[in-house]
């Protein structure tokens, strides 16, 4: 409800350079799940820093305690700078040639730090639980992330939701990248 309304911070979209002389090329499977991807990557930081100005203005206005905080936040300000550098490899490996980019290679590189997520897991539910207990003090904050408590329960379900979702996107990508590497090849023979 708070995005519909406006109040959250809004992901940029997919830069598209209309103004390019060359006419555009049809966007194949791979752009999308590319773009899917890196869109949706945005999408997820923005939703953490969300989630982290919640609990920064929760924590100025003392309007809940930092041990109350701490159980319903853990390692979330990890997990956002994580994220935020993670952010950066996949613009990074965005940016690059297609011919040159290696999707694999930012999860391959991060594989332990994701171990950064174990924690917050771990403990989302008695996160959830803390945070229904207190939520009529965390509507204090006014904040557009706990208009309601389904609202702040789904912020924080997010960095699962993101976890099982990589796997997914980079296994549509593999089918994408080999069935392009078999048509080139049946193209290379039949030429």
């Amino acid at each position: 409800m708070a995005e519909e309304r406006g109040h959250l911070r809004q992901v940029q979209p997919y830069p598209e350079d209309s103004s390019l002389e060359a006419p555009v090329a049809q966007m194949t499977q791979r752009d999308y799940i590319i773009r899917e991807l890196v869109d949706t990557e945005r999408k997820y930081v923005q939703d953490l820093e969300n989630l982290h100005d919640l609990k920064k203005a929760l924590l100025d206005r003392a309007i809940i305690p930092g041990d109350v905080a701490y159980k319903i936040f853990l390692n979330l300000h990890n997990i956002l700078d994580f994220q935020r550098r993670f952010l950066i490899r996949v613009e990074t490996t965005n940016s690059m040639p297609q011919s040159t980019q290696q999707w694999g290679a930012p999860f391959v590189m991060n594989e332990e730090e994701f171990d950064i997520y174990t924690p917050f897991i771990a403990n989302q539910r008695k996160a959830a639980q803390t945070a229904n207990l207190v939520f009529d003090k965390i509507l204090a904050a006014e904040h557009p992330v706990a208009c309601d408590f389904n609202t702040l329960d789904g912020f924080l379900l997010k960095p699962m939701q993101r976890l099982v979702k990589y796997p997914l996107l980079l296994k549509v990508c593999r089918s994408c990248f080999s069935l392009a590497s078999a048509c080139v090849l049946i193209w290379i023979r039949t030429s």
